[in-house]
Formats: C-alpha cells, sequence, structure tokens
C-alpha cells in the first residue's frame, strides 16, 4: 500500500511540475519575469561584523567540503566501503550544533543594523512563501529526471545517512528527530550559509551568473558526488529564487519542501 501512495504522490508531484513549467514559459512569451524582482537593498559585506561572518561561513564551508577532497585525493569518488553509521545521538548534537551555529551567525548578522539587506523581511510573508512553493515545483521534474539517471550508482553504501538511519528505525522519537534535521534545521542552516552569506558576498562582488552557478555547486558538493550531481537543478533554482526575491523565507520554503518530500517516499517505500 505504502508504495502505491509514494507511486501515485510522485506522479502527482511531477504532473504540477511539469504544469508549473508550462505556465512559467507562457508567462515568459507574454513579457512577464518570475519571480518579481525584489527592490530591497542588497548587503554590501563591507563592515567587520559582516565580514566575520563571511569568516565563519568559509570556515564551516571548508569542514563541510573536507570528505570530498579525502574522497578526490584517494581517486575514490563512489566509495566502496561503509560511510560511519549515523546514530541518534550523534543526530542529536548535530541537530544542536547546526541549530546553534544558525542562531548566532543570523544574529550576528541582524546585529548588523540592515536585515532586509541578508534577506530577512516579514512583509509579504505570504507572497515569500508562495514563490518559494512555485520554486519547489520547478526544481521536482529536472532533479528527478538526474535522481533517476544517477539510479544505478546508488547503494545502500553511499545512501544519505539520514535515509539509513530511517530505513533502519521504526519508533516515533527517531522518525521525528529525523523530520526536524532535514525539513527543518538544515534548510534554516544550508539557506544561511549558501544563499545569505555566500551567494550573498558573491553577487555583491561578482555578477549572478557567477555567484549563482558557483554557489550551487558548492551546496551539490556537500551532498556527495551522487547527490549532489542530482541536486544542482534544485540548487540553481533555490540561488535564482534568492537573488530575484532576495527572501531567506522563499528558500527555505524550497529546500524544506523537497526535503520532505524525499522523506515521504522514503518512509512509504521501506520495508
Amino acid at each position: 500500500m505504502g508504495r502505491f501512495v509514494a507511486v501515485v504522490l510522485v506522479l502527482t508531484l511531477l504532473f504540477e511540475s511539469i504544469v508549473t513549467w508550462v505556465r512559467l514559459l507562457r508567462a515568459r512569451q507574454n513579457q512577464q519575469t518570475w519571480p518579481d524582482w525584489s527592490e530591497e537593498p542588497r548587503a554590501l559585506w563591507n563592515n567587520f561584523l559582516e565580514l566575520l561572518v563571511l569568516g565563519l561561513a568559509l570556515m564551516l564551508l571548508s569542514l563541510h567540503l573536507a570528505p570530498l577532497f579525502d574522497k578526490l585525493a584517494s581517486e575514490d569518488l563512489v566509495p566502496q566501503t561503509a560511510a560511519p553509521t549515523l546514530t541518534v545521538w550523534k543526530l542529536a548534537a548535530h541537530l544542536l550544533t547546526s541549530g546553534g551555529l544558525t542562531a548566532v551567525l543570523m544574529t550576528m548578522l541582524i546585529s548588523s543594523g540592515a536585515p532586509p539587506g541578508f534577506g530577512f523581511k516579514p512583509q509579504s510573508l505570504a507572497r515569500q512563501i508562495r514563490d518559494g512553493v512555485t520554486g519547489y515545483l520547478l526544481a521536482l521534474l529536472p532533479t528527478a529526471t538526474l535522481m533517476l539517471l544517477t539510479a544505478s550508482v546508488r547503494n545502500s553504501e553511499n545512501q544519505n545517512s539520514l535515509l539509513t538511519l530511517l530505513s533502519s528505525s521504526e519508533d516515533f522519537p527517531t522518525v521525528a528527530l529525523i523530520c526536524l534535521a532535514a525539513v527543518v534545521v538544515a534548510p534554516l542552516y544550508e539557506e544561511l550559509l549558501f544563499r545569505v552569506i555566500l551567494q550573498g558576498w558573491l553577487s555583491a562582488n561578482f555578477r549572478p551568473l557567477v555567484a549563482i552557478p558557483t554557489t550551487a555547486v558548492l551546496f551539490a558538493a556537500i551532498h556527495g558526488v551522487i547527490d549532489g550531481v542530482a541536486l544542482i537543478p534544485l540548487a540553481l533554482i533555490l540561488g535564482y529564487v534568492f537573488h530575484r526575491c532576495h527572501s531567506y523565507v522563499s528558500v527555505i520554503v524550497i529546500h524544506g519542501l523537497f526535503n520532505a518530500t524525499m522523506l515521504t517516499l522514503a518512509i512509504l517505500t521501506r520495508s
């Protein structure tokens, strides 16, 4: 029954994604661009506090990329041995660390005196959420296509650690913790790190055609080689939406909905 529901869900979402793409292309033919350009001034990333946040973010990014560099050095892009097992206690520690870092970095940025310059804006929340839902639907079709094309090299040894823990856990507290990590904490942390800070700084110094793909590639890289390839379309759409909307909320919605979809399908199809 679960697999049948999963198939229906996938087909429904892909249909909605196709419809959204068709609407977007038709609107573009009528000289209508989506999403609307945000007129709020962007952060310049030129004062001490902003540069300190940028330095901390780059340090965190280097830590996230370290495992990939190890694989490149060993020329073993597809691991043949299982990665260290993720336990509930390790996940809880990761949640506390990521949540704490998010709070600290966000507080430092807000303390700089110009929250809208970083995409933190309480106005038009409904519109920001709506743009996020549209971006999520646009990301589904190309991302699902790449996931299908890379399916042959996916196995239990290179599976996402959260999905591995989910497949071996039946108790509600563990599943709830996994959902909290994937749907709430990861979008908050990763979108702050990549879109708000990294892409924000790159956009202040380079053209969007440099800032958006660079951030997208780095975002994909921290998710591993196999998952990273499939996540490139999602990463590019996240970057484009943030560039146009300049909304932290919108990219959190896209990221959170995508992760929620992957978790839901994993729960429905697990043995």
